[in-house]
């Protein structure tokens, strides 16, 4: 039997034919959004890593910067332009601690 793949183009007429698109993310969610779910999904996947010679090596988490886009949120929203939170590198070396 030969293989057919699920799409398939058509030269001559230059149409594509297959099955529907399925949507993975909901098409009224902005990018900001989709990726703002997608590092509460998953807290503990390295985001950035960085080689530091001096110290070792030290990974940010999607759990870091969905914690850190929480504070800019704040800033952004609030009408003094302050934040509750404790927006310093203190903060962020204390999360990595709990870890």
């Amino acid at each position: 039997m030969p293989y057919a793949p699920a799409n398939s183009y058509e030269g001559d007429l230059k149409i594509w034919s297959g099955s529907e698109i399925e949507e993975y993310f909901a098409p009224d969610l902005s990018i900001g959004e989709i990726i703002f779910h997608e590092m509460r999904r998953h807290p503990k996947l390295i985001a950035q890593g960085v080689e530091d010679y001096v110290r070792e090596r030290t990974d940010s988490t999607y759990k870091h910067l969905h914690e850190g886009a929480i504070i800019v949120e704040d800033l952004i929203r609030s009408p003094n332009g302050k934040t509750n939170r404790k927006s310093t590198k203190d903060y962020f070396l204390e999360v990595k601690e709990r870890q």
